[in-house]
């Protein structure tokens, strides 16, 4: 797996600290149903401005869905979303409460498209799930991303480590 940097690093003025960063898989999985999981290996430093997601179906880096969440502490904590045409709709919203310790008492974060359902879960119980993943065709790509998708005040100011990203097809 290749891992390429999204094409949306910095604002015009150069901040990190208001701009979104994401990050791909080449090759695209094969269909259009598949999940990514991954160890949150760090929550962000409890940050309640600091938004992390996993996204499918990435066709671009303004159109793709989302999994997102901020630290435990922030209610509600966790969004399913989509960006088409660079435009965010929520499409669910609730508390997932994703833990991130070093290793120890970790998430283990899966967000997953299977038809039109996404479904965000917390190690393997599913918390956040959506209708709509029809509005975007497969397969696009997968990945992770942050900063300010959700809310212009968002920033990448915060650590997230992630472990054992792996994505898979489901068939």
């Amino acid at each position: 797996m290749i891992v390429a940097p999204g094409a949306d690093w910095l604002t015009p003025d150069q901040d990190a600290r208001e701009a979104r960063v994401s990050y791909y898989a080449n090759p695209q999985p094969r269909v259009p149903d598949y999940y990514l999981e991954t160890l949150l290996a760090n929550s962000a430093e409890g940050s309640s401005n600091f938004f992390a997601f996993l996204m499918l179906r990435r066709v671009d880096s303004g159109t793709y869905y989302g999994g997102g969440w901020y630290a435990a502490a922030v209610a509600p904590d966790c969004y399913i979303f989509r960006v088409v045409g660079g435009v965010y709709t929520q499409l669910a919203v609730g508390d997932c409460n994703f833990t991130g310790d070093g290793f120890r008492n970790s998430s283990i974060i899966r967000f997953s498209v299977q038809g039109d359902t996404l479904t965000l879960s917390n190690n393997g119980t599913p918390v956040l799930t959506a209708q709509g993943g029809n509005a975007i065709p497969g397969p696009g790509n997968a990945g992770v991303g942050a900063g300010n998708i959700r809310n212009p005040t968002d920033q990448v100011s915060r650590g997230l480590a992630l472990d054992n990203l792996s994505i898979v097809e489901i068939r």
